[in-house]
């Protein structure tokens, strides 16, 4: 294995990134092609392994509900040759459900959480092999 390169770490923040952007769209595969098929996502505090149990998390994530995750502060770093952790603050935002239909639902902060991340290089490219994001408040 090679060592790893300024632009491997550049690149594992942007997938950070573009997890949540995926999820938040409810495109689901391509929230699953980021991941290895061993993944560990740790939602609740409850342990998500592989793509068939994160799926049906993601599956059953109500398309109503109107929020955003915005990922800042994401720093990565090598962990070996072929593992990069990726730390970072995770602000989500929510449409309060007690807006009226037909009123514009603005999204308001709803939680801060510290993420981290850890990918993996195989062949093709790097994937996430293990996610968790804890509330801070």
């Amino acid at each position: 294995m090679s060592a790893v390169t300024n632009e491997d770490l550049s690149i594992c923040e942007r997938l950070a990134r573009r997890f949540y952007r995926a999820l938040d769209r409810h495109e689901i595969d391509a929230a699953l092609a980021l991941a290895a098929e061993d993944c560990q996502w740790i939602r609740a505090g409850e342990p998500q392994v592989g793509h068939d149990a994160m799926r049906k998390v993601m599956e059953a994530r109500p398309r109503s509900i109107l929020a955003r995750h915005l990922v800042g502060n994401a720093v990565a770093e090598p962990i070996s040759d072929s593992e990069i952790v990726v730390s970072y603050d995770l602000l989500f935002l929510a449409a309060p459900p007690e807006v009226p239909a037909g009123v514009p639902r603005p999204l308001v902060p709803s939680k801060i959480l510290s993420g981290v991340d850890r990918y993996r290089r195989e062949e093709g490219g790097w994937y996430l092999i293990y996610k968790r994001a804890v509330p801070e408040f």
